[in-house]
């Protein structure tokens, strides 16, 4: 298995007989690896920006992908490779489009395959959101929302009907407003240590206490 680093040294006309590659920083470093079989991309890949993955810019060689734990990726319909039997997700990546049945998905969240329009991001902290939402200057058609609290008076009263995914973080108690619960909404991940707040969730929307969905 050749790593990432010192891969980029290898010479353009060895890199077709690469078959496994660890620690993929760029998606540009793939290629050229006709022959790869098997990428784990390294934290550095996405951990900043969300990274989109379009047609053609995996090796359809390719059996099995690994993502790193952290960082949003979207990958877009049809740049899956034709040949792949494993796909390993990060909490956060989403897979536009269909897969085929035959590839084994390892810690994908289940809402976030197949989806047919791309997921719209929107991190801040409680203040700022409440002032947006009364100016009438909030992101439209957020699907993933992530709210921060600097104190524990400042309540969560209301979220846009589109959100799917709602993060919330920081030193809070106060309660979860039934509102908050709309009908699209399919999972609230709590990253606090007071995990107080289960018996206030509906039971059809699933709860995550800590950093990670997976």
């Amino acid at each position: 298995m050749e790593h990432a680093e010192s891969f980029n040294m290898i010479p353009q006309k060895y890199k077709s007989k690469i078959i496994k590659l660890h620690g993929v920083t760029a998606i540009q470093q793939l290629t050229g690896c006709t022959s790869l079989k098997e990428v784990t991309f390294a934290e550095e890949f996405s951990y900043y920006h969300r990274r989109t993955i379009h047609p053609y810019m995996l090796p359809d060689s390719l059996e099995k992908i690994e993502f790193h734990e952290y960082g949003e990726i979207v990958i877009e319909e049809g740049a899956l490779p034709k040949n792949l039997k494993e796909l390993k997700c990060n909490p956060h990546t989403y897979i536009m489009g269909n897969i085929p049945s035959s590839v084994k998905l390892v810690n994908c969240e289940p809402s976030k395959m197949n989806i047919k329009t791309k997921p719209i991001l929107k991190n801040t902290d409680i203040v700022t959101y409440e002032n947006e939402l009364k100016q009438g200057t909030l992101t439209q058609n957020i699907t993933d929302l992530w709210i921060g609290f600097d104190n524990d008076k400042q309540g969560l009263t209301q979220i846009p009907p589109t959100v799917i995914h709602l993060y919330l973080y920081g030193p809070f108690n106060q309660q979860l407003k039934p509102s908050i619960f709309t009908p699209q909404l399919k999972l609230i991940n709590i990253v606090n240590e007071n995990y107080s707040y289960k018996d206030q969730i509906p039971k059809n929307i699933r709860v995550i206490y800590g950093e990670h969905t997976n």
